[in-house]
């Protein structure tokens, strides 16, 4: 599934109102990315570098700095519903790394 920023924004209204507010946690790490804030989001199952130790984090983060035009950020993650949020902020971004990294 993609939406945009507005879907998604909508998404957490709907599902967590408490984190649709600007000044939320979910949406301060925006601020800390030089690319702008993501317009598009992608629900995708766990990605398997969070769960599998830091070696294959770095490499995932190494991959994505080498690969993608823009940067990407998650908005959430939770095992129990095996469910990932990440944000985009260049939608031609988005093909490659569900390729790479999609479960």
């Amino acid at each position: 599934m993609i939406l945009t920023r507005h879907e998604f924004r909508q998404w957490v209204k709907l599902h967590y109102p408490e984190f649709y507010k600007w000044d939320s946690p979910l949406w301060s790490i925006e601020y800390k990315i030089n690319k702008g804030p993501p317009e598009w989001f992608v629900q995708v199952k766990p990605v398997a570098m969070r769960r599998d130790g830091r070696r294959l984090r770095e490499q995932y983060w190494a991959w994505c700095d080498e690969n993608m035009r823009g940067k990407l950020l998650c908005y959430y993650s939770n095992f129990e519903d095996n469910r990932e949020w990440w944000g985009f902020t260049k939608k031609e971004d988005i093909a490659l790394w569900l390729l790479k990294w999609s479960g």
